[in-house]
This record gives C-alpha cells, structure tokens and sequence, in this order.
C-alpha cells in the first residue's frame, strides 16, 4: 500500500508537470496573441499610411512631371542680321555678330559654328534656327546639311554671297537672331529646354559613367551602389562618393529640400520609385539634364545642360568637345566648388577625372586622354549675360507685350519674342551718345548730363535702337521713354506744314514777318517771344525763317494759321500730350518724350504716312506656333506735296542752316534732312534728322532741367553726327508727287533763272508758284524761265 502510495505520488507529480508545461504554453502563446495582435494593427496602421503617403506623393510626382515642369522665361531675340550682294554692310560688321552669337574663329575651313576671315572675305557655317516664317534659306541649307558659305566685302558692301565649296550664288541668307534678353519668374531661373536626342551621346556616356552606371538597370535606387558608396567613404574617411542615383538626384533637385534629413532621404527614394514605375528612363534622363543645377550668376540660377555651355562658353550644346562636356559632367557634383572662373585648378582637376574615366571605360583612347586632359578649360572669361544686353530697348519690349501677355505667361511659357532691335545700330547709337557726353561734360563741366537716342528703319517704322541713358548697361529711369521734356523748335515743321494745308497758295518763298511781337493776356501778363540771335530781320521768306529757325517768324506765322489747327496737326502726327492753346506752343513749350517725338517725325519722314513705330514683329509659343503679329501698317495723313515740299525744308536745314555743320563729316553730295531744337536757358538740346534709310532723335540734358550750355546744334545734333558715321550714307531722295514743281526764286521770293544772283531752286505746289519775276537784265532768262515752268511738271529735278 505504501509503495502504491508512492507510485500515485509520482504520477501525481507528473501530472502536475505536465498541466504546468501546459498552463505556461498557453501563457506563451497568450502572450505572443497580445503582442501580435498591437503589432499587427500597428503594421496594418503603417501599411496603409504608407500606402496612403505614397498615393500622395505619386499624386505629387505625375502632376509636376506631366504638367508645366518648369518656369520657362520668354526669350527675346534681336533681328536676324540679313546677308545678301549689294548690301551696305562692313567686314566688322559680320564677324562681330558671328562672335556675339559664339561662332569661333578658326585658321582652316570652318565647321559648324565656326568662321574664317581675311581681309576681304568671312566664311561661315551657319547654324539651323526655326524662324517664325521660314527655316534658314533654303538653298543654303540642303538635305546634306548645312554648308559653309563665303561673304566677299568691297568698299563697305558685300560684294558676293555664295556657297565656298561650289561657288554658287546666294542671293539672300540670314543668320540666327542673337538673343539679348529673358523675361524671368520670380524663382531667376536660366533654362533652355532640349530633347535627349539633341544631347551629344559623349556627354550621357559621361553623365551616366560618372553619376549613375546602373541607370539602365535600377529601379530608382541601387543599394548596391549606396553600400559601394559608403566603403569608399570609410576607407577616404571622407565623402568621396554618393549612392544617389540619377532619379534620386532628379527627385532631390524636383521635387524636394536640400535638408540632410532622414525624412526627407525617405521620400526621395520613395519617390525616386515612384518616377521609375511611370515613365521610361529616356524621360527622367531628358528631365535631368534640363533639370540639373549647373552654376550661379547674380540672382540667377542656370539650370540643365543646354544652359550652361551658353553660359560657361556661349556655344550650343551640340558643339563642345569632349573636354568641354567633360567640365559640365563635373560641375553636376558641385557647381560652385568646381566654378570654372573661380577654382580653375579645381574644375580642371575634375574634368581631368571625368576625362579618365571615359578613358578606362574605354569611350576615349589613351591619345585621345592625353589630348584633351591637355586641353585648357576653354571657358570664357565673361559669363553669358543673363540680364538684358540692352535694357533700354526692352524696356519698350515689356511695355509693348503687356498690353497683351500677362506676367505670369510672359515669365513661364517659354515664348519667343522676335523683335526689331539691330545690335550693331544699337551700338552704334550708344557708343555716339556715350562718347559725345563724355567730352560735352568735361567741357562744359556737366558731370550729370544725360541723353536718349532713338533710332527708326525710316520706310518701315521699325525701331531698331533705343538707349536712354548715357551708360549702356545703366538701368532704371529710361529717358527715351519717359524723359517729359519741352521740344522747342521742333514743332516748327508740323506749324509750317498746318499752314501749308490751309494756305493753298503758300509756299517756301512766301514772305513772313520776322518782326518783334508783344501779346498781353487777360490777367496783364505778357509774352515777347525772340529770336536766339536777339534780332529782327524784317520780312523773310518762309524758307530762311524755317532754315535760320526764327522765332519771331514762326509766331507771326502760327498766329495767322490758329493755334488749334497746329494742335490737331500734332495730335494728328503722334502727339498724345493735352495741350492747351497758348502762343507759345508755337516755339514747343510743350513737353514730350524722345519716343513721342520720333513717332511724329517718322510719320513725317515716310512722307506723310502714319507708320506707328513697332519693336516687335513677332511672338511665337514654346513650339513655334505665332501667337502674335505687328505688321507693317500705314495711313495717309496728309497729301503728299506737303509732305514733299517739308521734306525739302529740312533737308535745306542741314544743307544751309542750323545743321550746316553736319557737312564737316560727310560729303557735300550726301543728303539727309533734319531739325534742332533748343529750349529756354539751354535746358534741352535736340535734333531730329533722316537719310535714306534711318530716322534717329536725339536729346541731351540734365535730370535737374538745368542749364547745359549746348544748343541743338551743339549738342544733339553732335551725336547724331557721331551716329550717322557709323551707318550706311544713303542719301534722302524723296520721291517728287506729280503735283509739285520746281522753280529757281530770287533771294526776294519772285521767279528767277538758275543763272541770276543768288536764285535758288525751291519746290511748289502749281497754285503757288510766284507770279511776279525779278529781272535778271537778260531777256533770254526769261525766255528760259517760261520754258521751264512749261517743262518742270514733267522733270524731277
């Protein structure tokens, strides 16, 4: 009985064991349900939050890269310089804008984007550029490619135009606009977008062998490469390599911060997978290398590839050499650290490294290392200018667009602005202003004297230079524009002209009184107007008071027309100020802009027309689709004798009167026409003046309005001089209307013959040919003057 006790004893035990290992299973896995379970739901909670973030994110990713990427700035381009025989145009002339646009000056035949010069001739090949109306001329642009073209100069023209391999003529060529300006987003950003397929393949054998080898094969991220990455680092002891890849780097760059958060790296690879699950590699390598981050010049920030070879060695993309593609992979690491005009040694110690690369990765040659690591940087000292070349003009660019582009479009969609700027008239107006101020301020001691030149195509009303301050690159208050200032004697030709239009019998040798004249107002004030001289000369003829700008004339004559006809008539012809009817309007107390004023003289100079002067001849989109057209337009504003008969007035001024000094710099035989202006005390000096081809005004004086000691004569019309040397000397040859008639007048205004004293041949409406005759003593004058007057409405004299 005790044993069997016993027996149960044990048995009892292990029962108890055995419900024990029980007991504690069941609390183990008790306890394991009640951590799984808060696990589970935890891991559920982040799974969807994940799932949740990522849907947002991919939310983020496909709306930025399938809409609008970037803030592309509108371009705006300066008129194509146009190449063909017989125009007017010197070597410098050429072979400055081929290095403004960076073609490169070689000693063998030219590629493209190169030129050779000699003392006669340039060849050239040009590059291809989409033109609003039409590619590049056609015939200088075959199926094969472009070919180098030959311009032959002879004294100051081109002579010949013509393909250098075959000598065939060219008869017209244009080059590719140069651009002078951007209209940038608030973010300053420099970009200019190319595809892939136009990027040299050496320049993404680079990229990807530099930055990213596993592009073709990752999915957006490459642990191996991040683990590569970090024993480089250890075994450097410093950052030497980065796992990123090229997607990561695109996202970082894209969409995100530069913080070196664990947050943010997080989202970058998240994203980075998220870009490679919805596009194809070409389309994220496309937006890289637009994308990327490759330098700094001031407020801006020049992105992608295509932007930094204009900025760093103003060429195309697709003309750097290897070493120069190879500086721009390096800059991807480091953009300021490996600044080309900063840190040479450094940029040429990393393009070196890039080179070497490419070498073991067998893309170059050991000779083709050697050469090109030997290679300088080849960057140009000067950046690329990134602000307006010439501010001024585009200041009236901007007023123009505005009227009809937003802000927003002007700074994002990438347009294009083809204006009718012509870069070396608009040096050449800057360049007679700068250099005229110069020498007027240190001899007269007007150290704040200031200048506006505009410069008009006199048949087209095209504006083709506008500077507004004496310092080019100058910018803020753009005196062309907004210069408010009284004219003086310019209104004298539109008073002539009103008295013409009223007078049907008035003509050049009519006689007006060039008497002293006194007029009280109703409040007892009085006015004397006088002539700059101080003296009277009695009755003269309209002509000598419209050459000699007699003050005293002009009122006797504008008192006799009406003050508000002449008030019409300036409306008529561009003025857009309110003026009131006061005598002295009639000697241009009245301000006005330097723009106004040319508006009014341009419709003058075309011969009566209203040419409304333009900048712009055309706006195309991103594509290259016309968004925008400015025409050439014209109106008849008054009959053409009259504008003939004005034409010939100011061409008399410069012949004989005010602007008789402009024949100390050009040849007798050279005819231009044109107006001084001087105001009360000196405070303004202006001329107006036109050849065959171009219109320019000209104003000189001080912010303050204070005395400058310069008439028009002595100022204005001094950098006018200094600007017309630098152009074609196309003669004015107004085109006679069959309406007017050519007569030789005695100094006493009655019909002469070309062979009496001092007779002088003046143009007349038929109405208002004189009818008394001087006597020359020689009966066979007379006989000679009723044949001509028989014979004059047939000749164009």
């Amino acid at each position: 009985m005790a044993e069997r006790k016993k027996t149960g004893s044990n048995g009892g035990n292990k029962k108890r064991a055995k419900a024990g290992g029980k007991s504690s299973a069941v609390a183990k896995r008790s306890w394991t349900r009640r951590l799984l379970g808060p696990l589970l739901k935890l891991m559920i909670v982040a799974f969807v939050g994940l799932a949740v973030w990522s849907l947002y994110l991919d939310i983020q990713v496909r709306e930025r890269f399938e809409g609008k990427k970037w803030q592309i700035p509108a371009a705006v381009y300066a008129a194509p310089l146009e190449l063909y025989a017989g125009a007017q145009m010197s070597l410098d002339v050429l072979v400055g804008e081929l290095n403004a646009l960076g073609y490169r000056k070689v000693s063998r035949s030219p590629s493209l984007g190169q030129y050779s010069a000699s003392a006669s001739r340039v060849s050239f090949v040009p590059r291809h550029f989409d033109f609003p109306d039409e590619v590049v001329a056609p015939e200088a642009e075959p199926a094969t490619g472009p070919q180098s073209l030959t311009v032959s100069f002879s004294s100051g023209s081109i002579s010949a135009l013509e393909t250098t391999a075959e000598g065939r003529p060219v008869s017209w060529f244009r080059l590719e606009p140069r651009k002078i300006a951007g209209i940038y987003p608030s973010t300053q950003e420099e970009r200019t977008l190319v595809q892939l397929a136009e990027v040299p393949d050496l320049l993404i054998q680079a990229l990807l062998a530099v930055e990213d080898r596993d592009f073709r094969d990752h999915v957006g991220v490459a642990p191996l490469s991040i683990i590569r990455a970090m024993f480089a680092n250890l075994s450097a002891g410093r950052v030497v390599q980065g796992g990123s890849t090229l997607t990561q780097q695109l996202v970082k760059n894209f969409y995100l911060t530069s913080d070196r958060t664990l947050t943010r790296k997080l989202n970058e690879a998240l994203m980075a997978l998220l870009l490679e699950l919805h596009y194809s590699k070409d389309e994220i390598l496309e937006t890289y290398i637009n994308e990327i981050f490759l330098g700094q010049h001031g407020a801006y920030s020049i992105h992608g590839f295509a932007t930094a070879s204009r900025f760093y060695f103003a060429q195309p993309l697709n003309e750097l050499q290897p070493h120069q593609l190879a500086l721009l992979v390096g800059l991807v690491k480091g953009a300021s650290y490996y600044n080309p005009r900063r840190s040479p040694a450094r940029s040429k110690q990393r393009r070196d490294l890039v080179l070497k690369v490419l070498a073991d990765q067998g893309v170059l040659t050991p000779e083709e290392l050697v050469k090109w690591q030997g290679m300088p940087l080849g960057v140009r000292k000067e950046p690329g200018r990134i602000t307006s070349v010439f501010p001024a003009f585009v200041d009236l660019v901007r007023q123009q667009l505005n009227e009809e582009y937003p802000e927003e479009v002007l700074q994002s969609e990438g347009l294009k602005i083809f204006t009718t700027l012509r870069p070396e008239v608009q040096q050449s107006a800057q360049r007679a202003l700068s250099s005229t101020i110069k020498q007027k301020s240190a001899a007269l001691k007007q150290p704040e004297l200031q200048g506006a030149v505009i410069v008009t195509d006199k048949n087209s009303g095209e504006i083709v230079a506008l500077t507004g301050d004496r310092s080019a690159e100058a910018i803020g208050f753009n005196r062309a524009l907004k210069a408010k200032r009284q004219v003086g004697s310019l209104l004298k030709p539109f008073v002539a002209l009103t008295a013409l239009e009223q007078q049907p019998t008035l003509s050049l040798a009519s006689r007006v009184k060039d008497e002293p004249i006194t007029l009280r107002f109703k409040d007892d004030s009085t006015w004397t107007p006088a002539n700059f001289d101080s003296t009277s000369h009695g009755e003269v003829l309209l002509r000598e008071a419209f050459i000699r700008s007699y003050n005293q004339a002009f009122v006797h004559l504008g008192l006799n027309v009406g003050l508000k006809p002449i008030i019409e008539t300036l409306h008529r012809f561009g003025a857009t100020e309110k003026m009131n009817a006061y005598p002295s309007l009639i000697l241009g107390a009245v301000n006005m802009t330097p723009l106004e004023m040319t508006q009014m003289y341009q419709n003058l100079a075309s011969g009566g027309f209203s040419t409304p002067m333009r900048s712009i001849r055309v706006v195309t989109d991103s594509e290259n689709k016309v968004r925008s057209r400015y025409p050439y337009q014209a109106t008849r504003l008054v009959e053409d004798d009259v504008a003939y008969i004005i034409q010939y007035a100011m061409i008399d001024v410069v012949r004989s009167g005010t602007g008789r000094s402009l024949y100390s710099a050009f040849p007798e035989d050279y005819q231009v026409a044109g107006k001084t202006g001087t105001t009360n005390d000196l405070r303004d000096s202006w001329y107006v003046g036109f050849n065959g081809d171009y219109l320019s005004t000209v104003w000189l004086g001080n912010d303050n309005n204070s005395n400058t000691g310069l008439t028009g004569s002595s100022g204005a019309l001094q950098v006018w001089k200094a600007l017309y040397k630098d152009l074609p000397l196309t003669s004015l040859m107004p085109t006679k209307p069959d309406t007017v008639e050519w007569h030789w007048i005695s100094p006493d205004g009655k019909l002469s013959a070309e062979r009496c004293a001092d007779s002088i041949p003046l143009p007349f409406r038929a109405q208002s040919v004189p009818v008394e005759e001087a006597d020359c003593g020689n009966v066979g004058d007379a006989i000679n003057r009723f044949w001509r007057r028989l014979v004059s409405p047939l000749t164009d004299e």
